[in-house]
């Protein structure tokens, strides 16, 4: 294991008192530092110039430029397809524009196969053999290849601006750097946003320092770790809060996410990710406030969306059910995720406000854009890889952050097929030596990625061909074995819905005469068209709720065939309802009141105005009703605006007056 707990860190030179106070000392002491590990890795055989490496080049090479021409025809392909459609050619010459492009993907496919299978004749094992020899001649080939490659992706000048100054800092930084399994987990994850190595380890330190969970898991790597970890490494580059200049402090972060995992408030999926899926919870560009509100506003309004048992939908489900698809209507500046969801917006605030509602319980999204549309991903129990939401389930069509996504669909099912282990060795020393060797990675997504200077990239491109390799080797076995792990979790929803749905009466009647009538005890509802949910509620008293839409009604008999009291012919009391709202505009409640099981006699009606809520439980401003004792009265409560938007109730509650 490449930088394992055992490991001895390669020790540091000696450092002059003048590095701790000049950039420029200090840049030089780091480039030293580079030029003498380059100079033991010589020995390695690894470097562009040593034969063992230029056979492996030459046998791989042609089979990377096949499928570079191959990719070079898709592109083509696909310009001729859109220019067809632009055009609006006739119909032969789409149909035969289309199957060009199909036959162009299929012989780009078989070159990536072709390709693969060279790397894993030819190449992998003698890589593999080349290693083994090197683990008994120099023990510690590994670490010295580990703390170069941070040294240079870190930069000498980035050290020297962080720590020169502070000697904290520096002496922080000389310590990580000589943490052979720290820096082979950053590496396992994906490196630090734009390689700030320093800031990550700063950051790292900190989380260690100041939680007790993060520090006790550091032996095991349990869920804490890797959740500092995950914050470290996603947070070394500033992030803000959405619509503002206000930096996101990473080590409250980490708190809110170890908090809310101790409470049980996220998805039990959280505590099975690796440090590359949190980082896409993490990175969350919501206030840490406002992704408790999320989670909060959900359970509180959309219970039903927090316990789908389709994992596809769980929790964003919420975006095609509140957020209508409109031009976005702020309110005020910053904007904020509370105005989304109430405004609506296009395809680009859908996709953000369904990215939050999975992030907030600790589910990995991955942004995606495609042609003219902006849409999200998610992490999905039934294959430990993404899920694309809310757009075309077409990869190939999609990216995002330079990355495209059928590259990144390749990387998470690789990464599938290790659950918690570490990358094999092979993958680690491609990165490493790539790195070393000054190959400069190329975004999938850029043109560059279809030119030959990417094929100067030797190391690279063995290191993606090593992921292609993992990912087709992720086998259904393993993946079954996965799916019924995350059946064993899902568990907790039934949980959820055994603690919720407790026996309560219908109408609960008090000595003074006040009732409380419980929403979900409807004698009828319309149900149609998703018009009326009845759900279970998380609330503490439990049972279960109601949700209304557009026209949606539901009426309830109050009995109060008992209550006769002489001539008294109507009882006064004042009504409130506990509900739950997430859109600006509402529409007022209806009920109307007869004394019978028809409103053929007719039948008093009342107007309840409903608050905008903000998705939090509130309870409505009273409103003076009539009952009629010694009858079964019928109460139906029901909005005459087709186009009202949601409501969620709990109960009503009735006092009497007289």
């Amino acid at each position: 294991m490449m930088g394992s707990n055992g490991d001895k860190g390669i020790p540091l030179p000696p450092v002059p008192d003048r590095v701790r106070t000049s950039k420029e000392a200090c840049i030089n002491y780091y480039t030293g530092v580079i030029e003498s590990l380059k100079g033991q890795i010589k020995l390695f055989g690894i470097e562009p110039e040593n034969c063992l490496f230029e056979r492996w080049r030459e046998s791989i090479l042609p089979s990377l430029q096949r499928e570079l021409e191959t990719l070079i025809a898709v592109e083509e392909a696909k310009v001729k397809v859109n220019q067809n459609n632009k055009n609006k050619v006739d119909e032969e010459t789409k149909k035969k524009g289309e199957e060009d492009l199909t036959k162009a993907r299929l012989d780009r496919d078989k070159a990536e196969e072709d390709a693969l299978k060279v790397a894993a004749r030819e190449i992998f094992p003698q890589l593999d053999e080349h290693a083994a020899n090197l683990d008994d001649k120099v023990p510690q080939w590994k670490n010295i290849l580990l703390q170069c490659m941070v040294l240079i992706l870190a930069t000498p000048q980035n050290l020297a601006v962080y720590a020169v100054g502070c000697d904290m800092k520096f002496d922080s930084l000389q310590q990580s750097l000589q943490n052979p399994q720290l820096m082979n987990q950053f590496l396992q994850a994906g490196d630090p946003c734009k390689f700030k190595y320093a800031e990550a380890f700063h950051i790292y330190n900190s989380i260690i320092c100041v939680s007790e969970h993060a520090r006790s898991g550091v032996d095991s790597n349990d869920i804490f770790h890797r959740l500092a970890l995950a914050v470290a490494l996603e947070h070394a580059e500033p992030k803000f809060v959405f619509d503002t200049q206000t930096p996101i402090d990473p080590i409250a972060r980490y708190f809110h996410y170890e908090d809310a995992y101790l409470k049980e408030e996220l998805d039990p999926c959280f505590q099975s990710l690796s440090v590359f899926d949190l980082r896409f919870v993490v990175d969350c560009d919501a206030a840490d406030n406002e992704i408790q509100w999320c989670r909060n506003m959900l359970k509180n309004y959309r219970p039903d969306h927090v316990e789908n048992p389709d994992f596809h939908w769980r929790y964003c489900m919420i975006v095609r059910t509140e957020v209508r698809y409109k031009a976005p209507d702020w309110k005020q500046r910053p904007k904020t995720y509370k105005q989304l969801i109430s405004g609506g917006g296009m395809c680009g605030p859908r996709a953000w406000f369904g990215r939050l509602a999975c992030k907030s319980f600790g589910v990995p999204t991955w942004g995606v854009r495609q042609p003219g549309h902006a849409a999200m991903s998610h992490w999905t129990s039934s294959s430990h890889s993404y899920t694309i939401c809310l757009g075309g389930q077409n990869w190939e069509k999609s990216y995002w952050a330079g990355t495209n996504g059928r590259y990144f669909d390749f990387e998470s099912r690789a990464r599938s097929s290790l659950a918690l282990k570490e990358f094999p060795g092979l993958f680690v020393l491609t990165r490493c030596i790539a790195a070393i060797n000054g190959e400069v990675e190329v975004s999938s997504q850029s043109s560059q990625w279809r030119t030959p200077a990417r094929l100067k990239n030797i190391w690279t491109e063995l290191r993606r061909l090593k992921i292609r390799e993992m990912s087709n080797n992720a086998s259904d076995h393993h993946l079954n074995e996965q799916k019924a792990q995350a059946d064993e979790d899902y568990v907790f929803v039934e949980k959820i819905g055994e603690d919720m749905i407790q026996t309560q009466k219908s109408v609960s009647f008090l000595q003074n005469g006040d009732f409380v009538l419980q929403a979900s005890s409807c004698c009828e509802a319309d149900e149609g068209g998703g018009r009326v949910k009845i759900m279970k509620s998380f609330l503490e008293d439990g049972g279960q709720q109601v949700h209304l839409r557009q026209e949606g009604f539901v009426k309830y008999i109050v009995d109060l065939t008992d209550e006769a009291e002489g001539e008294v012919k109507i009882v006064k009391f004042k009504l409130t309802c506990r509900i739950v709202t997430v859109h600006a505009d509402t529409t007022p409640l209806i009920l109307g009141i007869s004394p019978s099981k028809s409103l053929s006699s007719g039948f008093d009606e009342y107007e309840i105005q409903i608050p905008y809520s903000e998705g939090e439980w509130t309870t409505t401003e009273p409103v003076v009703v009539h009952l009629v004792p010694g009858e079964k009265n019928l109460l139906h409560f029901f909005r005459e605006d087709p186009s009202s938007l949601g409501l969620t109730i709990k109960d009503f509650s009735f006092q009497r007056l007289d």
